[in-house]
């Protein structure tokens, strides 16, 4: 069977990067970076498919939601396109025949949603940058030394779903980010929390990033869950101390694709004070938004 033809145009490769960058993008997260409509973004992704340069996945229906959906990846012909554009180095690919769970699809596009709101951000806040944005677990795995009870545990593995360097006006700063779905049993976030926070202690986030703040931000689906894990986070640190400012938690729905200086507003609470009052993640930003 010919290939469909299309003649592809600069916003085309920008979103065959993005479809390489992202893993997995939904017609809306597409929209949101590139297009002016969501009839825009469908008649286009449904061209590079048809053209054999993305393929479809389909997505059964996502919590809290009715509707079934399909997002779009980078094919094998899309990685072959993008090989000359970067410097010989093709990028990893999908093909139609992978299976992922509903679970693991809703997990990657929520963060997506969250790099996405990052992107766009600039437009809306001058001061505010996305330096960069890093998410593949090669990059941003880590390791410490845990304590747990009496025992110690050797090499507990962190592994952020996203790590993103912004600039907020003259000052740098190192986000790590968690989605969190609600599956995992809050003791496990609690070791996960415990982890982090050996590892900033022993310097790993200075070592890897340089003298610069360290935050590590958990969106989560609910008001009830926000406050088990930030319990969880107040607990982690090693020395007995009630909490730290290293963690900060917030609602999902503050990742929100047409209002994306939602996720830096006041929306965010600390493990220190999780019944407070909210307050936006970068106080500087707060007259822009």
């Amino acid at each position: 069977m010919p290939t469909h033809q299309i003649r592809l145009t600069e916003r085309d490769y920008t979103l065959l990067d993005a479809l390489a960058d992202y893993r997995f993008l939904s017609i809306a997260q597409a929209t949101a970076l590139f297009f002016p409509s969501t009839q825009a973004a469908s008649r286009r992704l449904h061209e590079l498919v048809k053209a054999k340069l993305a393929v479809t996945v389909f997505m059964p229906v996502r919590p809290y939601s009715r509707k079934t959906e399909t997002v779009f990846g980078l094919s094998a012909r899309g990685a072959t396109a993008l090989t000359p554009r970067r410097n010989g180095l093709r990028p990893r690919h999908l093909t139609e025949r992978e299976v992922r769970s509903g679970l693991h699809l809703d997990h990657t596009l929520r963060r997506n949603d969250v790099r996405a709101c990052l992107e766009r951000l600039p437009d809306r806040m001058p001061r505010f940058a996305l330096l960069s944005w890093q998410q593949h677990p090669d990059q941003v795995r880590a390791a410490a030394r845990v304590r747990l009870g009496r025992r110690i545990e050797t090499h507990v593995k962190i592994i952020p779903d996203g790590v993103a360097v912004v600039k907020v006006g003259s000052r740098c700063e190192v986000l790590a980010i968690e989605i969190d779905r609600g599956t995992v049993p809050v003791r496990s976030m609690w070791r996960r929390f415990r982890a982090y926070w050996a590892w900033w202690r022993a310097h790993g986030a200075r070592a890897r990033h340089g003298p610069v703040p360290y935050r590590v931000l958990t969106l989560v689906p609910d008001e009830k869950r926000l406050l088990a894990l930030a319990k969880a986070a107040a607990d982690a640190p090693e020395t007995g101390a009630t909490g730290s400012k290293l963690f900060w938690f917030a609602t999902q729905d503050q990742a929100d694709l047409g209002n994306p200086e939602r996720l830096v507003g006041p929306t965010w609470r600390m493990a220190t004070v999780p019944t407070s009052r909210p307050c936006p993640l970068f106080p500087e930003t707060a007259s822009q938004s």
